[in-house]
């Protein structure tokens, strides 16, 4: 009976650390995950709601992931290069129309695909 009581004892120790004294650290969202995986594990069992929290942090990390705005690409003429050979005066000509390549993209996502 002793081993059960340590044992229970850390188990509600854990689930009060997991519920409340982790809301300042985790956040909202991590905070709904907790719960749905409480609220699994006392209806379903440990195992789906361990397979829930995994299911849940996948979708939350692809949500976020999908909205997070980056720089896409920066191309200018100077960064491509040509492999062929030209003449000097072709050269020259070649060389002042990549001076005025400019390109970029300043407004995109990471990710556009769908959402698992």
């Amino acid at each position: 009976y002793m081993l059960a009581g340590i044992l229970m004892n850390l188990g509600s120790l854990m689930l009060v650390e997991w519920m409340w004294s982790s809301r300042k650290k985790v956040g909202l969202r991590g905070l709904a995950i907790v719960y749905s995986q409480v609220a699994c594990s006392v209806w379903f069992g440990l195992l789906p709601s361990i397979i829930l929290g995994y299911v849940l942090t996948g979708v939350i990390s692809k949500l976020r992931l999908i909205n997070l705005n980056v720089l896409k690409y920066h191309v200018s003429g100077q960064s491509l290069t040509s492999t062929l050979r030209r003449p000097h005066s072709q050269k020259a000509a070649h060389d002042a129309v990549l001076k005025q390549i400019e390109a970029i993209g300043l407004d995109g996502h990471l990710s556009e695909g769908a959402v698992v």
